[in-house]
């Protein structure tokens, strides 16, 4: 596990592994350390290691957002012509 705090934003993060994600005493120990960020003001965030292949659901996303942008910059220029 990984853990780092962002004092700008009051944020609390913990990094998990495949195999601590799955360690429930682990994620329950936390707790309490949970609440003491909370009493401080902070939000707590946990990331949990996923099983998908990380580079091809980026590509994908990556891809999805440019074509996205791109029907949007069409839909603009189509409205101004229309001007």
């Amino acid at each position: 596990m990984f853990m780092e705090v962002d004092n700008k934003v009051k944020i609390a993060y913990y990094w998990f592994s495949k195999e601590e994600k799955a360690d429930k005493e682990l994620r329950e120990s936390l707790r309490p350390e949970y609440r003491q960020w909370n009493q401080k003001g902070y939000k707590v965030v946990n990331f949990l290691s996923g099983t998908e292949d990380l580079i091809q659901n980026t590509t994908e996303l990556l891809l999805h957002n440019r074509d996205v942008m791109a029907r949007e910059r069409a839909r603009k220029q189509s409205k101004d012509l229309e001007r």
